[in-house]
């Protein structure tokens, strides 16, 4: 404002002289004329041009002459006062007075590692349906029309958080509509699904009632399943890759389809007698105990059976392997392999073992010598448990028991 003011001033000096004589000589006074009027446009072009480096943009604020913004909007639009949705990219920008009528800020470009994705924030829009938490998707077309704040609001743009979300790159977003906040990117790992329960629906089709769905056609699942864009957990998994989902949409439950290996193992002290015979032909005895310890990796402590009266420990082992198609189906009924293995088959296993391996007629040494018969009886009786809660564990899983 300050060389505003003193080029207008020199302009006056400027007129005065043409009028009146500063000094009683013309050419000192034609020359005091020509220095003011000189210095009058150097102020002026001063305050009318802006440079942006290129890797920041101007934010303009228009401070003067210009209409009140409507109530409650925060973004101004041509002609209005308060922050401008126009911003202003790198290089040299002339207009007449831009920095008399704007206050000028620069921010840094938005730059989005690759690994992660931006979500969008706006400050500003109309409001989100009622009902919703996310603003309305925008289409293929518009997705990067959105992101010019001018556009944004003269398109039913709505204010809070965005469902479309910035992937790795490079951004010139107008800081006072966009927040961003950086979230990292889903990776589907080789040997894995994903399945993604969505929270909202981002497809034309029609889609099934949630609410109508339960106890009808597949009693199976403690959720129903509905097919991709629907509200609820997709019947299709998404294969390994990385993908920038909208964590606020879209929840996703990693799952391993490698074979996985679950170890019962530990947990008890072995006892054992050492015979010895003295020099005097005496047989001595010596009981010696170690304990042993529940391995880190172990699923569960090796499963204690009774038989003939003594308590027996048995390692196990259990090898299972999810079918990709089958994966949604899991995470509907119980959540993932560890609820599986904690609700399902440790449970089963536990009980099943006991109960064959305690039969009245059962022998110790049946746990060595009839290993295979008792492993197949229990993979026999297990299955039928996973009925209850899977429909049928054996299309889902390959389970092998192992002593």
């Amino acid at each position: 404002m300050l060389m505003v003011f003193l080029s207008v001033a020199a302009l006056l000096v400027a007129g005065f002289i043409s009028h009146r004589s500063l000094t009683g000589r013309p050419v000192v006074d034609r020359s005091i004329k020509a220095s003011l009027v000189v210095f009058a446009i150097v102020g002026f072009l001063s305050r009318s041009f802006v440079i942006v480096d290129g890797d920041e943009i101007g934010a303009l604020k228009r401070i003067y002459l210009g209409d009140e913004l409507p109530p409650g909007r925060i973004i101004a639009l041509d002609g209005q006062k308060g922050p401008q949705a126009e911003v202003l990219g790198p290089g040299f920008h002339l207009r007449p007075f831009v920095r008399v009528l704007f206050e000028i800020e620069f921010y840094p470009v938005q730059d989005i590692p690759e690994g992660q994705y931006g979500l969008l924030v706006t400050t500003d829009g109309r409001a989100i349906d009622e009902g919703a938490y996310l603003a309305n998707p925008w289409s293929d077309g518009e997705e990067e029309k959105m992101l010019y704040a001018s556009y944004f609001l003269q398109n039913n743009g709505q204010k809070g958080p965005q469902f479309n979300v910035l992937k790795p790159g490079k951004y010139r977003l107008n800081p006072y509509l966009y927040k961003i906040n950086k979230l990292k990117a889903t990776d589907v790992p080789t040997g894995h699904v994903a399945v993604i329960r969505s929270n909202i629906k981002t497809t034309a089709a029609d889609c099934p009632d949630p609410s109508k769905s339960f106890g009808t056609a597949d009693k199976s699942v403690a959720l129903p399943l509905v097919p991709k864009g629907c509200v609820g957990v997709w019947e299709e998994s998404i294969p390994p890759g990385r993908y920038y989902l909208n964590q606020k949409a879209f929840v996703s439950t990693i799952i391993p389809t490698r074979v996985q290996t679950w170890v019962y193992k530990g947990g008890y002290t072995q006892r054992r007698i050492n015979l010895t015979v003295s020099d005097e032909g005496k047989i001595q005895q010596k009981e010696v105990s170690e304990k042993i310890a529940v391995p880190e990796n172990a699923a569960a402590p090796a499963i204690n059976v009774r038989v003939e009266g003594w308590t027996v420990p048995v390692d196990m082992r259990v090898v299972i392997a999810v079918n990709p198609a089958n994966a949604a189906k899991v995470v509907a009924s119980v959540g993932g392999l560890k609820e599986v293995e904690d609700n399902i088959i440790t449970p089963a296993i536990r009980d099943i073992l006991r109960t064959i391996g305690g039969q009245p007629d059962r022998k110790v040494m049946d746990l060595v010598e009839k290993r295979g018969e008792i492993v197949a009886e229990v993979e026999r009786a297990v299955v039928p448990e996973g009925l209850k809660v899977l429909e049928t564990l054996a299309p889902r899983f390959d389970i092998r028991f192992e002593f």
